[in-house]
């Protein structure tokens, strides 16, 4: 041990001077790098897994070396990819999160490749948020040719001071489930972004001839990444065959505090049993349709003039828990988080059907890519090649890695090491009273992870060894790298910028909050709730913002309180605003749950201002929604919603029997939007999956829609009714995609900014009626 930690307290430079390349023994070969997203490592056959089919990448382990205990340098998809990117730790390039990378222009993989005599190629996903390439040549996934490189340049502002999540506060979510369990179940997938990826990278194949340059070929694919669905076939064929997680009894009330506050923040604490089974059965399918991509792409590979001499490397960027643990999705440093696919082919020099069973990472996946392409490696990046291992199993490899996590959903930053069988986590200090937390594990004896070994006795020296072995390999201690993170540090700026812009004064931001049915509704009113925001402006609601929901703070310039126009005599309404810029697309409130009634009114006065754009062009404008959602059951999204398009209010809405498959209907009425003009809405809906459910909307006083009959908001076996949301939603301001955010960037907009003002709200139960919700201008 103290040898090791010598060999790496040495191995640690902060010099950025570059060492000579591991020249392999023949020519560079071609490298093909497919990277999926959140792929548990053990969902694979060739991983042993006896449910899993994935015969493609078996084939490819079957022609390859299957590393069993390779970890990414995160367990989230951007850090993770510019570890992949710039061979360094998170700690090192300072990419917490899923925010922007280190600028154009740093060193990284494909430009030492390049100056070895590579040409690279991006096909897909890398999570390269501001046009930057890092010495890729970007391949369109739709048209298959390179695309024009449009770096937005990145401003440059001072650090600002970060926080955690309060150590000691938990939110009371009820039975609430997060979003990322929405939408569940059957899609086809036929127009899913990964077939127009995996068809350029086929194409790419089949047009590329051989002789030129080496290429390196990265192909970033979504799958097996939520949503959980997939198509029907696959994913009726796992019905029933995987198993449910394995938590003892008692196990999560010992989850350290970083867990307890992601299981909480993410809202995955009550996950129904059939949500559970069904999500996992979801996504083995979903593994399996990704496997049938790469299947497209090695048989590309086969068929092509250069297959011989060309190295596949299947990997992905993270893992998904899958319930284990209590958890789900990714942000946590167990195996089922952390621990990643790796496959190795290159037949031409290793021989097929081998496993390294030490622990390597990211890093060292891209020292080794740099060896095989006879690359110079700048010194200050991190890992070693794994050439030496991959020709002899019998070389002393250092069988070591790191992983961290410094990003959301928890109260301090995490980092871990695995050495041989043991594996050591360590949780920074949260505040002056909680923390630091411990975890050891040995994976021999306890792979599920079960058992914390750190408070057993005799284990004081290794915890002390494992801590000091993490510390030299990352460069500094854990609590070092946290003070970083809270103190604002980013990504260093490697060229001159302009000169950095003042950063504007925080506006003081009243608390939001995760409110009580019963602070809210009187259960003895046919009237159960009114709000004309003259007092006490928006202290019963819960704020959103994106995708954010329940934040600490609502933004004032985007949801806030004002003098209602036109209204006069001191009237307020909300005032929701949302300007354009990347992912700005969403501002709204909402009331919590209540529990027991299954009929209900709801009314309310939406104003569209006179400045009001209507984006004509795009023919899909929807950007303001009033939501009636179950607590529970969600098979279609949104189940109602008023909204504009173009000149016209629609009205969409889900109905049907919730336990078949539902229909969804728009309506469009009559009449243009008219600007500057108050309007009323009344709803009277009741929930049921038999013949007595009803939807029925009045706008100014006249019926628009009347359906009577079963529909989705029958809340089966749920205790709570639908909620009220209110607010803005400008969907093509929601950029998901690489395509998307180019679009973006390209468009010239007619409207730069959307604003609808809300009030006189009320919400009613089955004894109320129309004259009781009407608004008065209306009786």
């Amino acid at each position: 041990m103290i040898a090791l930690l010598t060999l790496l307290a040495t191995s640690v430079s902060a010099a950025p001077p570059v060492s000579g390349p591991e020249r392999p023994a023949a020519a560079p070969p071609n490298i093909i790098v497919i990277m999926s997203d959140e792929h548990n490592a053990s969902v694979m056959g060739c991983a042993g897994n006896k449910v899993a089919r994935t015969p493609h990448l078996d084939v490819l382990a079957s022609r390859g070396v299957i590393f069993d205990a390779h970890y990414c340098s995160s367990p989230i998809c951007t850090p993770s990819r510019q570890s992949f990117t710039t061979g360094k730790y998170v700690s090192g390039h300072r990419v917490w999160s899923n925010t922007r990378g280190v600028p154009e222009g740093t060193p990284s993989l494909a430009r030492i490749l390049n100056a070895a005599g590579y040409e690279s190629f991006l096909i897909g996903k890398m999570h390269y948020k501001g046009g930057e390439s890092h010495g890729y040549q970007v391949i369109n996934e739709k048209t298959g040719r390179l695309q024009a490189a449009k770096l937005v340049p990145a401003e440059v502002t001072k650090p600002r001071p970060r926080s955690r999540l309060t150590a000691d506060l938990f939110r009371d979510n009820r039975d609430e489930l997060g979003d990322e369990f929405k939408p569940l179940g059957v899609d086809e997938m036929d127009a899913f972004v990964d077939v127009f990826r995996r068809d350029a990278a086929v194409n790419f194949l089949h047009d590329r001839k051989a002789g030129g340059k080496p290429f390196f070929l990265t192909v970033g694919l979504i799958a097996p990444h939520y949503p959980l669905v997939a198509p029907a076939n696959l994913l009726e064929h796992y019905k029933d065959k995987v198993a449910a997680p394995s938590i003892p009894a008692g196990y999560l009330e010992s989850l350290p505090l970083n867990y307890k506050h992601l299981r909480n923040d993410r809202r995955f604490e009550k996950v129904p049993a059939d949500t559970a089974k069904l999500g996992r059965e979801a996504y083995y399918a979903r593994v399996e349709w990704a496997d049938k991509q790469v299947g497209f792409i090695l048989t590309a590979l086969k068929n092509s003039e250069f297959a011989d001499n060309t190295i596949v490397i299947y990997t992905t960027d993270h893992g998904e828990n899958l319930g284990e643990h209590g958890l789900w999705w990714k942000n946590c440093l167990y195996d089922c988080g952390a621990r990643v696919p790796l496959i190795v082919s290159w037949p031409a020099r290793w021989k097929g059907g081998q496993r390294r069973a030490g622990a390597c990472g990211t890093v060292d996946l891209v020292q080794t890519i740099a060896a095989v392409g006879g690359a110079r490696v700048p010194t200050d990046w991190k890992g070693a090649s794994m050439v030496p291992w991959l020709n002899d199993q019998s070389h002393a490899w250092r069988d070591l890695a790191v992983s961290e996590y410094y990003a959301g959903y928890i109260a301090s930053g995490i980092a871990m090491i695995r050495m041989g069988n043991w594996k050591y986590v360590y949780h920074t200090r949260a505040d002056e009273k909680h923390g630091p937390e411990v975890e050891l594990y040995d994976l021999k004896a306890d792979p599920a992870e079960l058992r914390n070994l750190a408070k057993e006795p005799g284990q004081a020296e290794r915890l002390t060894e494992m801590h000091k072995a993490l510390v030299a390999e990352v460069g500094e201690d854990p609590e070092k790298t946290e003070a970083r993170w809270r103190a604002g540090e980013g990504p260093e700026q490697i060229k001159k910028q302009d000169e950095p812009k003042e950063a504007k004064p925080v506006k003081p931001q009243p608390k939001g909050r995760a409110l009580q049915a019963d602070q809210v509704f009187n259960p003895r009113q046919p009237v159960r709730f009114q709000d004309s925001f003259q007092e006490e402006p928006l202290k019963l609601w819960n704020y959103s913002e994106n995708d954010q929901y329940r934040l600490e703070a609502v933004t004032p310039d985007r949801i806030k309180v004002t003098d209602a126009p036109g209204l006069g005599q001191g009237r307020k309404a909300v005032r929701f605003a949302v300007e354009r810029s990347p992912n700005s697309f969403r501002s709204e409130i909402s009331l919590p749950h209540e529990k027991g009634f299954q009929e209900r009114w709801y009314a309310g006065r939406i104003l569209i201002p006179e400045d009001w754009v209507f984006d004509e062009s795009r023919g899909e404008d929807i950007v303001l929604q009033w939501h009636a959602l179950p607590g529970d059951f969600r098979p279609t999204f949104p189940n109602l919603a008023i909204s504009v398009r173009n000149d016209r209010w629609f009205v969409r809405q889900s109905h049907g029997d919730p336990k078949t498959q539902p229909t969804r209907s728009t309506t469009k009425l009559d009449d243009p939007v008219k600007r500057g003009v108050w309007v009323s809405w009344v709803i009277h809906a009741k929930w049921s999956p038999k013949e007595d459910g009803l939807l029925r909307i009045w706008r100014d006083s006249k019926l628009v829609v009347d359906r009577k009959g079963p529909n989705v908001y029958g809340t089966i076996g749920v205790e709570y009714t639908p909620y009220l949301k209110t607010g803005i939603y400008h969907p093509a301001w929601h950029l998901q995609t690489d395509e998307q955010r180019a679009a973006f960037e390209k468009a010239k907009p007619a409207a730069t900014k959307k604003v609808v003002y809300v009030t006189d709200i009320k919400v009613g139960n089955e004894r109320a009626k129309y004259d009781d919700v009407a608004p008065a201008a209306l009786k």
